[in-house]
């Protein structure tokens, strides 16, 4: 929410993670539903400050953005992304 109160990212995930202040970006867990303290039955992806899709949420988990890396998995692949969802070393 802005300082006025109105939404600049609505609250329509199941799970929205901490901003990564290096990179910007936020892990969002879409189309899923919360069992206990877990969210399942939908993927991860990453949004900007303003709520636009940067990454897809296509990924099966991610974790924060950290020197310009994410940690995922997709597909059943774990590794590393950059920026633009791109596997990184």
């Amino acid at each position: 929410m802005d300082t006025n109160g109105n939404y600049v990212i609505y609250p329509e995930y199941c799970q929205l993670a901490a901003f990564s202040e290096k990179d910007g970006l936020a892990g969002v867990y879409k189309n899923g539903y919360k069992v206990g303290n877990t969210c399942v039955g939908g993927k991860w992806g990453f949004i900007d400050p303003s709520g636009n899709w940067v990454i897809n949420p296509v990924l099966d988990h991610a974790e924060r953005f950290i020197n310009g890396k994410a940690k995922v998995t997709y597909k059943g692949t774990t590794g590393f992304i950059d920026r633009n969802g791109q596997w990184v070393e």
